[in-house]
């Protein structure tokens, strides 16, 4: 049985980052993944059709696929690395837990569940794990599920909440962000950590004027959502070199790319109405 569950805004600025307060109730296509191949992205949507549903997109023919319809909100998709299966967040059942998807079957299946808020699945290179966030211990932490084992291992214990994991394209790193306040109270930013699988340390990886979220690391190649100019852009830092190159520059927000072998990137970018969509450019 579905439960129907009245869907917290708050938490969706907070975790999703809507760009305009011109949006209604957060219309838009948001957070994009490239499948393994390239040839397909999954993100979800909210619009008068489709309530934060999963769909993915044939990039070559613009054919959109439903998957998730259910009364409540299914969020931030990841691909295996063969690319037959989906894991996404998901509050179906009333709580928010990771799901399964078979892209063969279309069967949708639990793959942690637990009372706390379970979010932001995000599958290992490797295809061995999946890494994810989780309040059940106190603050949002970084997780990790070992998919033989089913054991799950808390990997990171800050004292201030870890928002929007990534794992580097070799697996040795995992890239996520937090949110610091001013010494005087008002306002804040947010800034780029990294967390070494090697050793499970933490350490400072980028930040600059204005927040830097949604970091995503191919090689020595860091590409990540920052708002200096007052609207979000995504930028390209080379972190062996320090060099920031912005690779969007316009008027409205762009953020929250993701990166195929360093090619092309995805990436939500709000119109003139404020309702985000998804955009491809070269690299």
């Amino acid at each position: 049985m579905k439960i129907a569950l009245v869907k917290s805004i708050p938490f969706l600025a907070a975790t999703l980052l809507s760009f305009s307060t011109n949006a209604v109730k957060y219309e838009g296509e948001y957070s994009p993944t490239w499948s393994p191949d390239g040839q397909y992205l999954a993100y979800h949507k909210n619009s008068e059709q489709m309530s934060w549903d999963i769909v993915i997109k044939n990039v070559a023919t613009s054919e959109v696929q439903q998957i998730t319809k259910n009364d409540g909100m299914d969020v931030d998709a990841s691909w295996s690395p063969d690319g037959s299966k989906l894991v996404f967040a998901s509050t179906s059942e009333g709580n928010w837990n990771i799901h399964l998807y078979e892209l063969k079957t279309k069967a949708i299946s639990f793959l942690i569940e637990h009372e706390g808020k379970d979010i932001s699945p995000k599958w290992s290179p490797d295809g061995k794990s999946i890494m994810f966030l989780s309040n059940r211990n106190g603050d949002q932490q970084l997780y990790l599920l070992n998919l033989h084992s089913k054991k799950i291992e808390q990997l990171t214990n800050t004292g201030t909440s870890v928002n929007h994991p990534s794992w580097s394209s070799d697996g040795q790193y995992i890239q996520f962000d937090q949110y610091f306040k001013y010494q005087n109270g008002e306002g804040g930013r947010s800034k780029i950590f990294q967390l070494s699988m090697a050793d499970k340390t933490v350490s400072h990886l980028f930040s600059q004027e204005g927040s830097s979220i949604a970091a995503k690391r191919i090689g020595s190649q860091l590409y990540v959502s920052n708002n200096k100019r007052g609207n979000w852009d995504i930028y390209q830092v080379d972190l062996d070199s320090g060099k920031v190159t912005a690779l969007t520059n316009g008027k409205t927000n762009e953020m929250k790319a993701t990166i195929f072998k360093g090619k092309k990137m995805a990436y939500s970018g709000s119109n003139a109405a404020g309702v985000a969509e998804i955009k491809i450019e070269k690299l």
